[in-house]
Formats: C-alpha cells, structure tokens, sequence
C-alpha cells in the first residue's frame, strides 16, 4: 500500500500480526506513517515507510474504539508538510 497524505486517519490491517487487530494512521511523516494498532503491545505506534510496506487497507474504516485509544494516548492526527526543494537554475 503507497500511504499518501490523503490516507491519514484511515484504517488498515497489517497480515504479518493479525493479533494486533486494525491500526490508524496517526500521522505521516516525509518518509514514514506512524500507526496505532488497537491490540499491539506498548504504547508507542508503529512506524512504517510510505511505500513499500505490509499494510492493507481495511474494510471497515468504522473502528470507534480505535479512535478513541487513539485519542487516549494523546496522539493527534497531524500531517507533517512535505517540502519538495526547488530545482537549482
């Protein structure tokens, strides 16, 4: 899945640790998105590259106690600018 400023928030599932349960994208950086997954151990969230990863995107975009341990953490759903540099005359 290639994670684009447009996906923050949205809902995905991760196949290699089904356990986990579905994750939020919490935010996304230049390189990476960060993502809550609603059973993953700890509480810090998961990074993983905007292209090149194991994420889906789930289903069911209706995950209310996602949200809220989201919100819980004190994790606001912010998207960092990505500066694209000039080209040089």
């Amino acid at each position: 899945m290639n994670i684009t400023t447009k996906d923050l928030g949205k809902i995905v599932d991760l196949s290699l640790k089904p356990d986990w349960g579905p994750g939020i994208i919490t935010e996304i950086s230049p390189r990476f998105a960060f993502i809550i997954f609603q059973k993953a151990e700890g509480i810090q969230p998961k990074r993983y590259s905007l292209v090149d990863n194991p994420l889906t995107l789930s289903t069911q975009q209706d995950e209310p106690e996602l949200v809220k341990r989201a919100r819980r953490k004190n994790r606001k759903i912010k998207v960092k600018k990505v500066v694209t540099p000039t080209p040089l005359p």
